[in-house]
């Protein structure tokens, strides 16, 4: 199962991080979310791997779609980029003879949106939402969707997130205006 985990990172911690760098925010990234990581009996976290964006890139701008970002288009691996079926010689039915197809999520290219300033998102997309949020020094807090499947409500280690907004987490969580989010696709 995946779902949608937004990190809130202090100024001071970005502060020397090229944002724009997929790798450097990466690095970032792991060292809050490597006491999270679930053994290999699959115990003890709440996720086995994560990445920057994924099936979630775009999550703080509107206007971004990474279906339609050049960038994600790859050839297609039924027709291996010819565009004609191999079997019957015909147009490919999943590229529709054109030869490339979206990559899996997964493999979508690195958007620099999915790191955001609060304060700027706060005017950008003033109802956001995450299934979960991971502010250093608390616990993290889940969504009842996310809580009802791999999650325990009675588990210590976690907190059934009941707000409407992530901004109000944020703001009883006293996390500054001036602080990052950065967008997750998290795997459980």
């Amino acid at each position: 199962m995946h779902f949608h985990l937004e990190l809130y990172l202090a100024k001071d911690v970005v502060a020397n991080v090229d944002t724009t760098d997929r790798k450097a925010v990466e690095e970032v990234v792991a060292v809050y979310l490597r006491q999270y990581r679930e053994n290999a009996a699959g115990e003890g976290g709440f996720y086995d791997y994560w990445s920057v964006g994924g099936r979630f890139t775009g999550a703080h701008d509107p206007q971004y779609d990474p279906v339609l970002d050049q960038r994600n288009l790859g050839p297609c691996v039924h027709c291996k980029g010819h565009g004609i079926c191999a079997d019957d010689a015909n147009r490919c039915r999943h590229c529709y003879g054109h030869g490339t197809n979206v990559v899996w999520p997964s493999r979508y290219a690195f958007f620099a949106g999915d790191i955001a300033r609060v304060r700027e998102l706060k005017q950008l997309r003033p109802d956001f939402m995450s299934a979960a949020l991971l502010v250093p020094d608390h616990k993290p807090l889940f969504s009842f969707d996310v809580a009802s499947g791999p999650f325990e409500e009675d588990d210590p280690a976690t907190e059934i997130w009941t707000v409407e907004n992530i901004f109000c987490s944020l703001d009883d969580m006293h996390a500054a205006d001036d602080g990052y989010l950065v967008t997750i696709d998290v795997h459980k």
